[in-house]
């Protein structure tokens, strides 16, 4: 049954939409895998069944316990978007109380984006409630993808999201045809996006195996264009000013460093009381200190590329992490307990070993 203050189901949730659980006293069930997908049978706008699916629900579930559906495979509509900034942009007192999906998406900028005094935490009760909301957002609180700069994050409070605090990353695509040994060829879904746009030349390109992903080869990036879109998939090509220090070949994937958002700062901030990761760090020459984590369902802090489902890109390289809390952290059944994860690039793991020893040392 929903509860009074909050908005009828309706069909478009679909049939298996996203759902979390929690106690009767607002904590996230203890004994959750992650969030579940039961198949929703709406009986009127106002009660339901959900089905389970899957494996591992908990068995402590009590008729006590409450149960938040969330819409971000529905909405897919972010709060706040920073697109293709060429100067600097700012928030200051700022304060998110919900969105569907994102907090902020940073796409395709090109210059600082500052959050200072940024809090983003569940809003107050509706009208006519008297359950107190459980959400922020519906996903990210912060998402930064394809960006020459990363962002500034001080003296922010973000909280009670259903995804990661922060998310840098570039993209990761696959070759698929190849040109000449100066072109080639790559597709992605959906019509000409803008990831393009912040490409310069001169930008490394980093060649990467197929299968195990190992760095195999560089190259300068020159030029790129839209070729065409046919059947909902886009081809692009990409023109290199030399000849790259290992051959081209279909089925290598490449990344540019330059657009994985470096250069971000964390500092002086509280993460805590949601799902998944404090941090999720693909981005190289960046600083995370002074912080505290508490009460996440995943790992504090995650840093290297998501290479198995998203494609998120790439390796990382300099990053300081020191002078930070960590309290009560994967705190689901699905974490494997550590702390800090650090996926390490088969070829150059020398600075992540020095900075995963001082980590330790510090915890």
């Amino acid at each position: 049954m929903v509860h009074n203050g909050y908005p009828d189901l309706t069909t478009d949730f679909g049939t298996t939409p996203p759902t979390h659980l929690f106690t009767a006293d607002d904590q996230r069930q203890p004994d959750v895998y992650d969030y579940y997908k039961p198949t929703l049978n709406i009986i009127t706008p106002r009660t339901d069944t959900l089905t389970k699916t899957g494996p591992n629900w908990p068995t402590t579930l009590t008729t006590s316990d409450l149960i938040v559906i969330d819409r971000r495979e529905v909405d897919a509509t972010n709060a706040v978007e920073i697109r293709d900034n060429i100067g600097p942009v700012t928030f200051e007192d700022f304060t998110i109380f919900s969105s569907p999906t994102l907090g902020f998406a940073g796409r395709y900028c090109r210059d600082l984006v500052t959050f200072r005094r940024v809090t983003l935490r569940p809003g107050p009760k509706p009208v006519g409630a008297t359950q107190p909301r459980l959400f922020s957002t519906s996903a990210d609180a912060i998402n930064f993808v394809q960006c020459r700069q990363g962002p500034l994050i001080e003296n922010c409070e973000i909280s009670h999201q259903d995804d990661d605090s922060l998310n840098v990353h570039g993209y990761f695509f696959r070759i698929t045809s190849v040109l000449s040994t100066t072109s080639f060829q790559f597709t992605y879904p959906g019509s000409a996006s803008a990831f393009l746009n912040p490409m310069q030349a001169g930008d490394t390109i980093r060649l990467h195996a197929a299968g195990n992903f190992n760095v195999i080869g560089t190259a300068v990036f020159a030029s790129a264009s839209v070729v065409g879109t046919i059947g909902g998939v886009t081809t692009y090509q990409v023109n290199l000013s030399a000849t790259p220090t290992t051959p081209l070949a279909i089925n290598l994937w490449f990344d540019i460093p330059q657009l994985n958002c470096p250069g971000f700062i964390v500092r002086d901030s509280y993460f805590h009381d949601h799902r998944a990761r404090g941090l999720r760090i693909m981005a190289n020459n960046g600083l995370v200190e002074r912080n505290r984590f508490e009460n996440l369902t995943k790992c504090a802090i995650s840093i290297g590329p998501e290479l198995g489902q998203w494609r998120e890109a790439g390796w990382v390289d300099n990053i300081i992490v020191r002078d930070n809390i960590l309290v009560n952290i994967g705190v689901d059944t699905h974490d494997d307990g550590n702390e800090i994860r650090y996926y390490r690039s088969p070829n150059k793991s020398q600075i992540l070993d020095r900075n995963r020893k001082a980590c330790d040392n510090q915890r």
